[in-house]
């Protein structure tokens, strides 16, 4: 994710993931490229989270690392090196979030750390007190949240008991928007814009995405009841502008962007056959 001053952007490393699709399970250093030089360096040195967030003041990285039993902790850490990360006490989550109002949005699962278990989203004070249910839907994964913290883009069952689908849950109250099955949201800094993309899953094909802008004061476009359910219909999305590319997160400026894209190393070996 880009800084507030689009100078920088914020990534996370995994050296060895088990695939593509499972970096989310393993600690990776988060790390800083500043985008004039191409310097990158982390931010805290060996210190490896499972997730992280940038706060709207781009001074502030909040990030989930597990402790020596395997449960995720919170930790804040300042964007200037200036203080030592310092962990959010009493707190066990992880896809930690900057809410509103100084507070810190997580999924925490009661009483489980099982991957795949259903947990909840919750918000807590820096200090560890107000520990308090912030939406009282049950979700799967955690991804984004909105500018205007409002709003939290999860993986989480439809309704009671339905399938799975991305949506995105208001944490002021109000029911959840389906986007799909597995399309993605990420904003811009600025909320003008929001990229969209699927991971494995249609409507959006893989190594494809889309930049939407948004009017001011509006998170998300019209979005069709139960979600997308083509490529054309994010496509047809007014300023709708397709980017060949996985994994877009809007830049602070127009036509400014970043997008994942994978590689894999592998050696050649010559092994003697007696």
């Amino acid at each position: 994710m880009f800084t507030p001053d689009s100078k920088k952007l914020c990534y996370r490393m995994v050296k060895a993931p088990p695939s593509e699709w499972t970096y989310y399970r393993d600690a990776g250093e988060v790390r800083m490229a500043d985008l004039e030089s191409g310097r990158s360096d982390p931010l805290v040195p060996g210190f490896l989270a499972l997730s992280y967030d940038l706060s709207a003041d781009g001074r502030e990285v909040v990030m989930a690392a597990p402790d020596p039993e395997g449960k995720q902790r919170l930790w804040i850490a300042a964007m200037d090196r200036s203080v030592s990360p310092r962990q959010i006490p009493n707190v066990e989550g992880g896809s930690p979030r900057f809410g509103r109002d100084g507070d810190i949005v997580f999924r925490h699962v009661e009483g489980s750390r099982m991957e795949g278990t259903t947990g909840f989203i919750y918000r807590v004070h820096r200090d560890g007190t107000g520990l308090r249910k912030a939406s009282p839907h049950p979700v799967l994964y955690v991804d984004s949240i909105s500018p205007d913290r409002q709003w939290v883009v999860a993986w989480a069952p439809v309704g009671d008991n339905g399938p799975p689908a991305v949506q995105a849950f208001p944490l002021d109250g109000g029911s959840p928007v389906t986007l799909a099955g597995g399309t993605y949201a990420r904003w811009s800094p600025d909320g003008r814009s929001v990229a969209f993309f699927s991971e494995n899953i249609a409507p959006i094909p893989e190594g494809r995405s889309y930049l939407v802008p948004l009017p001011p004061g509006q998170i998300l476009p019209r979005i069709p009841p139960g979600g997308f359910h083509s490529e054309e219909e994010v496509a047809r999305l007014p300023g709708a502008r397709r980017i060949d590319e996985y994994y877009v997160v809007p830049g602070p400026s127009p036509g400014q962007y970043a997008f994942y894209r994978g590689t894999s190393l592998r050696n050649l070996y010559r092994i003697p056959i007696p």
